[in-house]
């Protein structure tokens, strides 16, 4: 094998990688005042080009397991995650939570945050923008 083959074969290599981790990337603000702590007021959200949650992260939030988040949909039109959380209670159970967070292209990047609780019929909601990075 000649060592242009060589080169033009890693080259392609290269940009098939890095095209691997391109993606997008969203940093959202949420009004998030009324749901008493339970939804985070900023939070980073990254997929890559397959689709594919990559990054779901908030400072002023308890950390997001991303191996039980899952992509609903990602069209033209939205961006939709599902997460489901457990925490633990005073009782030394475990409450289970279940996240539905939307980013809206479309619409100028908005984004709908939203937190059921199963098994107390609670949920909480919050509205925001997103800036895509």
């Amino acid at each position: 094998m000649s060592i242009q083959y060589r080169i033009i074969i890693l080259g392609v290599f290269s940009l098939l990688s890095f095209g691997a981790i391109a993606g997008e990337s969203y940093t959202c603000e949420l009004d998030a005042k009324k749901t008493k702590g339970w939804i985070p007021s900023t939070i980073e959200i990254s997929f890559n080009d397959d689709k594919q949650l990559t990054r779901l992260w908030s400072a002023d939030y308890s950390d997001y397991d991303i191996e039980v988040a899952k992509v609903l949909r990602y069209t033209k039109d939205f961006r939709e995650i599902k997460y489901i959380g457990t925490y633990p209670t005073k009782g030394g159970g475990n409450y289970r939570t279940i996240h539905t967070i939307t980013i809206m292209p479309k619409l100028n990047n908005k984004i709908s945050y939203m937190m059921k609780f199963p098994a107390y019929s609670n949920h909480y909601n919050a509205r925001g923008q997103c800036k895509k990075n």
